[in-house]
């Protein structure tokens, strides 16, 4: 019966390459040929060529440094993110959206059965994108590296575990989509905003995919022994593709104990969730005003409708638009930025040079470190300690209450006396701001005046 599904529901998803909705009947060969050697160029030649070319780069330096784990490790989290980020809406609307489940719900067949043979699709679809991207990872290491039996079986228990892991990270996402999607009214728009969160993280990684390797390049060792320290399992991962043939049944059996504790989730909530209503409620109908709309915005307002009805519809009409102005942002962010630090620069390559901030610095220093510290002045502690009885010493005045923003007041301890610790340099800005200073504080009768 679990074979016979998975049949049914494989012919479904390839149905779009094999017949033509619009003319209701089968597409002819030429079109058919057509649409397979496009997707396979598009996953095999496109993607599965440029994760060969990552691959290629990465092998090599790593085997050489002693580290082919982590190699492998890096490339399974590749393969885990791409195949959740492939998979998990198709988990969603395949394990509890599916037109079918109405159907063979209906019908004597085990809910069990039915859960498998689309936990198997899921599986497929899932092994699809995290194979594009393993295959040739353990392809260029065969190559590069050593062919045994050990690497052998490694590296296909590699791409059997990373493919169960997606399968397992699929399904609890989905499993939380669902969830939260039966209690929501606005299912549509979660369902797109949880699309673009993955698209964002996706791009984000791609965009940095340079940097990443740049830095990990840099700090291989340090890399390395984090792994190890926080993320053994990872570790594990690594050490299975390498020809482990400990971590090959350690991670094997961990991913089947995974699968098992996901089924036995999935199945106890499949039928209730497959069969829910969605978080429809009865619509109670009240009598109100009704205000005539002009020909425009009733047209806008029926497009609005359609756009939004549909999730994939939203993404594909919307996601270019959204993506746009933050991909124009991406791009222009670092040149920008990049523009004023130059301009920081030039600022600062041609300021004045003096040392006088940094004699200050070294002078109040060892006066602390002699312990010629004193008493903090009376009008500058917490004004709350007026209520305790002390005796009252004169208020703090604010500057900025005062002309010209000064005002004579004490901020050294008594003990330091008249102690100056900063001196103006020579330079002009310097000599400048002792003017403007002694100027300030011989109108205010605390100096003479400069003119």
């Amino acid at each position: 019966m679990v074979k016979l599904l998975l049949k049914k529901q494989l012919s479904e998803i390839f149905r779009s390459y094999f017949y033509d909705a619009k003319k209701n009947k089968p597409r002819s060969k030429a079109s058919t040929v057509s649409l397979i050697v496009l997707y396979v160029l598009l996953m095999v030649g496109v993607i599965g060529g440029m994760f060969t070319l990552f691959s290629i780069g990465l092998c090599a330096p790593l085997h050489e440094a002693g580290l082919d784990w982590l190699y492998f490790t890096l490339f399974a989290l590749v393969g885990v993110l791409m195949g959740v980020f492939g998979s998990v809406f198709n988990t969603f609307s395949g394990l509890y959206q599916a037109k079918d489940n109405d159907l063979l719900l209906s019908l004597p067949i085990p809910v069990r059965a039915i859960l498998a043979s689309r936990l198997l699709g899921v599986y497929l679809m899932g092994l699809m994108f995290s194979g594009v991207i393993l295959l040739p990872c353990v392809i260029v290491y065969w190559a590069v590296g050593v062919l045994t039996a050990a690497t052998v079986l490694g590296g296909i228990a590699l791409i059997l575990a990373v493919s169960l892991l997606v399968l397992v990270l699929s399904c609890l996402l989905g499993w939380v989509v669902a969830k939260i999607h039966s209690k929501l009214k606005r299912k549509n728009l979660l369902t797109t905003l949880i699309a673009l969160a993955f698209f964002a993280l996706y791009y984000m990684v791609c965009f940095r995919a340079n940097e990443l390797i740049e830095q990990l390049m840099l700090h291989l060792n340090e890399v390395g022994a984090a792994i190890r320290g926080s993320a053994y399992p990872l570790y594990l991962m690594g050490r299975m593709g390498a020809g482990d043939y400990l971590a090959v049944v350690l991670v094997l059996a961990v991913m089947a104990a995974l699968c098992a504790l996901t089924y036995l989730l999935l199945s106890r909530t499949f039928l209730s969730i497959a069969t829910a209503n969605n978080g429809g409620a009865k619509a109670v109908y009240k009598e109100t005003t009704v205000k005539a709309a002009g020909v425009p915005a009733a047209l806008l307002r029926k497009e609005l409708g359609r756009f939004t009805a549909s999730p994939n519809y939203m993404l594909n009409c919307g996601l270019g638009t959204v993506m746009l102005p933050i991909l124009g942002a991406l791009v222009l962010a670092p040149r920008l930025l990049g523009l004023s630090l130059a301009e920081a620069a030039v600022l600062l390559a041609t300021a004045p040079k003096s040392n006088s901030a940094h004699n200050a610095i070294i002078a109040a220093m060892e006066d602390i470190q002699r312990g010629a510290v004193g008493d903090i002045p009376r009008h500058l502690k917490n004004v709350h300690a007026d209520s305790t009885g002390a005796d009252k010493a004169p208020a703090y005045k604010y500057p900025h209450n005062y002309p010209d923003h000064y005002v004579q007041q004490r901020y050294l301890p008594e003990s330091l006396g008249d102690t100056h610790y900063y001196a103006y340099g020579e330079n002009k800005t310097e000599q400048a701001a002792k003017r403007y200073w002694d100027d300030i504080k011989g109108k205010n009768g605390n100096g003479p005046a400069v003119t």
